[in-house]
């Protein structure tokens, strides 16, 4: 059974861990603004795809950072549904968020 990543925001690690051929597909997706959710290919990484969320940045926590971060994770659950993705793995997420969760 494949692992899908899910990843918010587009980190550089996954990137390099990935591969030239993800942030290619990522481009031709148009990127990923925040709270919405793009599936790529997993390239390099030991998994079939990636699901992608665009994460807040994250200022004060005053101007619904919060919110927004678990729109991204609502959504990527919503896109794995729809996708029928029976597996996936949240990598640990930016420091200084999940307090505010």
């Amino acid at each position: 059974m494949s692992v899908y990543w899910v990843v918010v925001a587009w980190t550089g690690a996954i990137h390099r861990a990935a591969g030239p051929r993800l942030l290619e597909e990522g481009r031709s997706l148009g990127g990923c603004p925040t709270v919405e959710v793009r599936l790529t290919k997993g390239y390099n990484l030991p998994v079939g795809h990636v699901i992608h969320a665009g994460g807040p940045v994250y200022r004060d926590g005053e101007e619904g950072e919060p919110e927004l971060l678990r729109t991204c994770y609502r959504n990527s659950l919503l896109l794995a549904e729809e996708r029928q993705i029976r597996s996936i793995a949240f990598p640990p997420s930016v420091p200084g968020y999940m307090d505010t969760l």
